[in-house]
């Protein structure tokens, strides 16, 4: 049990410490910088200074290049003591009156015209929902506008005797308002608000929301609050030793939380804290933090002293030790091989205790984020990654361990190979004579034959069925981890969303559960993702794809993204197209908050393609297709192959998913014919029969009952029983390319009775929601 829970322990630590880089500190635009915020066109950065005989700048500045060079954006002169961007819009607080009053203004980008707002009072916060605007004060309390600035009432206080406002949030037609002795709730836009009894000796200074998750930060008492439903109730969450903490921020499933000079970081709502490590180089309390994605996620926070300081983190949790289960090529086919993937929201496949519900049995939550149905993705429920494989073609260990035999009706022949280090891999749907059988184990190296792919189990096609699971309690065992230790091999964008797997948590018949976090467990982490900004002739080399602007340069702030993607599975633009290996991928331009930008770009992309991968294609039909969405149909590009240099070539300006696709030569069909001796009448015999099958097909493989085994035939084989058999059987040509699956009934015997119902096999496409493992 010490054993389990030192190397449970390892793994965490691991996982948890793997980052992309230590603080630094950022050039400021000014010493007497008072407030950093983020925006899609990078960070934004507000001066307060006091020194008016030295006439400061005392404006807005905007850095598109993680401040390596800032621009001075407007606002001169009026002393920024806030800024907030809320859906396209950029709200300022300033202090002073030049020729204009002080007070709220507003803005879009390029944020050089700022129109003023409200009242000019003294103004401490601001937070905008739909068309109201809440802006707290100083001496007037809170006064909010229902018509985005064009009239304003005070909701919180009576005249100057208001009670001076710390912090708001606000979602939907919920905010929430803190003053120094207490916090306001109010359900309906501002108009009647009760005081929240929870926070009573505290003085709150930041609010942060994640979903119905909302986060509160201050002082008199040391921890944080946690709402999980919305504001309405709410739970201390302890954090001993806290500093001041003026500033806390969800950023996906990560809750930063400042703690004086130092920032921590949790992945539970604040049960579980870590330092950042900021106190190493920072000396001041920490008083704003934002984070943001101008390549990849970056944290930035601002001290008393108006220093800035930037941190970039994984978006993943990294503990690498497996190898692709099956020989590879290239790196991207990890990727491009998967037929189906580990669904986030309910991957609890097979289990009888728990059911996911039925508004979420139609859809598919990928690692990243991407939640579609079929055919986009596949498929609900899945507790695995099935990756694409021929029909005998060897499954290998993906790491060291003991591996040992398993079987169920579904999974058919199955090893599973527990690492020793708190997670074991699994390998469902083996032909007949895996590595070990029976009950006992046997010592594996990575790489080493383990078995070859099949088809025994419930499954539609040739595959391998891989998982992962974690010894959640650090036992040892893990015959205790279903369904909850089920983990996900590529992981989790714990910078974008909220994993709800790792959240879960329920009791059935056999005990209390909870889901678990998945860290991606590849060696392969050569980047599968490539990005730049988009500048006039920048490019890109991923693999064998090379990607380069040719129009609509010039936007510095955004970033054309490309990434290998999994190869298409359903919807061919033809029955006679055919996938070209290695040409899926994915192109994206990304603004500086991580968003999907509609910027107008024109790329021009080449693909390099393998004459092996053309076998069987008529090549002047090569061409790159992008994925609409929409209408769930490939639609053809402007493209052409060169078969001298072996490379298809594009111009592409919609990005999305795309794909490269040729038609086959005519096949010839597959057929395959059921010989039975003596010949049935009317589908029965009444001596055991004798089976055979002949055909044009390279491999035949059948199945006695109803799908769950199938065998290779090599010989013709005997029936040596009485009873009712629905014998399946199908043919695969040399492309691989699988016959339909066909059946014959057959009853053997006389003088017994049956009810057993003619099933007829599906063919090798998934064609409902809810296949097999």
């Amino acid at each position: 049990m010490r054993k389990g829970m030192i190397l449970l322990t390892a793994i965490l630590l691991l996982a948890q410490q793997t980052s992309a880089s230590e603080w630094t500190a950022v050039s400021a635009p000014s010493s007497k910088i008072s407030v950093t915020e983020v925006t899609p066109e990078g960070m934004v950065a507000g001066e307060f200074d006091d020194r008016l005989w030295l006439d400061p700048y005392n404006g807005v500045y905007l850095s598109g290049d993680s401040g390596e060079t800032w621009l001075r954006v407007g606002l001169q002169g009026k002393g920024v003591k806030f800024l907030k961007y809320k859906a396209g819009i950029l709200y300022a607080g300033t202090f002073y009156t030049t020729s204009t009053p002080g007070g709220l203004y507003i803005s879009t980008y390029p944020y050089s015209e700022w129109e003023h707002a409200g009242p000019a009072y003294t103004l401490t916060s601001v937070d905008a929902c739909g068309d109201h605007i809440y802006l707290g004060t100083r001496y007037y309390g809170l006064i909010v506008s229902p018509d985005k600035g064009l009239s304003w009432a005070q909701k919180i206080g009576s005249g100057i005797e208001g009670p001076e406002i710390m912090a708001l949030f606000c979602w939907e037609r919920s905010v929430l308002a803190s003053t120094r002795t207490s916090v306001y709730l109010s359900g309906d836009e501002g108009e009647t608000w009760k005081i929240l009894e929870p926070f009573t000796g505290a003085t709150i200074y930041s609010f942060a929301g994640n979903g119905n998750y909302i986060a509160a930060s201050g002082t008199g008492y040391e921890g944080i609050f946690v709402s999980k439903n919305g504001g309405e109730a709410w739970t201390k969450m302890s954090i001993p030793e806290l500093g001041t903490s003026r500033k806390l921020l969800f950023h996906g499933q990560y809750l930063y939380t400042v703690s004086g000079k130092e920032v921590l970081v949790s992945r539970d709502l604040g049960k579980n804290n870590e330092n950042t490590s900021l106190a190493g180089l920072n000396t001041l309390d920490v008083t704003d933090l934002e984070a943001y994605k101008p390549s990849i996620y970056t944290l930035i926070a601002l001290n008393s002293a108006g220093k800035i300081f930037r941190k970039s983190v994984d978006d993943f949790l990294y503990f690498p030790f497996l190898e692709p289960p099956w020989n590879i090529k290239s790196e991207w086919e990890l990727t491009e091989n998967i037929n189906a993937f580990f669904d986030h929201q309910y991957p609890l496949l097979a289990y009888q205790y728990f059911r996911e519900p039925e508004e979420n049995s139609h859809t598919t939550l990928k690692y990243d984020g991407v939640n579609e149905p079929v055919p986009a993705l596949y498929y609900s429920s899945h507790s695995g990654i099935d990756f694409d494989a021929k029909y005998g073609d060897p499954v290998l260990a993906s790491a060291d361990g003991d591996a040992s035999y398993y079987y169920c009706k579904d999974c058919g022949n199955t090893i599973k190979i527990d690492h020793g280090n708190g997670l074991q891999t699994v390998y469902m749907h083996l032909q007949n004579n895996p590595v070990v059988q029976g009950n006992n184990s046997v010592r594996v190296n990575n790489g080493n034959e383990i078995g070859k792919v099949g088809l025994t189990g419930r499954t539609t096609g040739p595959h391998i069925h891989f998982e992962t699971v974690f010894d959640t309690d650090g036992d040892g065992l893990f015959s205790d981890e279903y369904p909850h230790g089920r983990t996900d091999p590529f992981g989790w964008d714990y910078s974008k969303l909220t994993d709800p797997w790792s959240e879960l948590s329920w009791n059935d018949t056999l005990g209390a559960h909870t889901g678990t976090y998945s860290r991606n467990l590849w060696k392969i982490l050569a980047p599968t993702r490539q990005s730049t900004p988009i500048l006039d002739t920048a490019s890109l080399t991923l693999g064998n794809k090379f990607i380069e602007i040719i129009g609509g340069g010039g936007k510095n702030f955004l970033r054309l993204t490309v990434e290998h993607a999994p190869k298409p599975l359903r919807n061919f633009p033809s029955l006679t197209s055919r996938y070209i290996k290695g040409t899926a991928f994915v192109i994206n331009i990304l603004d500086q908050l991580g968003n999907t930008s509609a910027a107008d770009v024109a790329v021009r992309v080449r693909l390099t393609i393998s004459p092996e991968d053309l076998l069987g294609i008529l090549p002047e039909t090569l061409k790159i297709f992008r994925w609409d969405k929409t209408t769930s149909l490939w639609v053809e590009t402007i493209s052409n192959y060169d078969s001298a240099s072996g490379v298809i070539e594009g111009v592409l300006d919609h990005f999305s998913y795309f794909a490269a696709f040729g038609e086959k030569y005519t096949p010839q069909l597959i057929s395959t014919q059921i010989n039975i001796s003596p010949e049935p009448a009317d589908g029965a015999v009444n001596v055991f029969p004798t089976i055979s099958f002949s055909g044009n097909g390279t491999l035949t493989v059948y199945s006695l009952d109803g799908g769950y085994t199938w065998n290779n035939y090599e010989q013709a084989f005997t029936i040596d029983e009485q009873g009712l058999f629905d014998v399946l059987y199908k043919s695969e040509d040399p492309a691989g390319n699988w016959e339909e699956t066909k059946s014959f009934v057959l009853k053997v015997g006389t003088g017994f009775a049956t009810k057993k119902i003619r099933v007829v096999g599906a063919s090798f496409e998934t064609l409902n929601d809810r296949p097999s493992p």
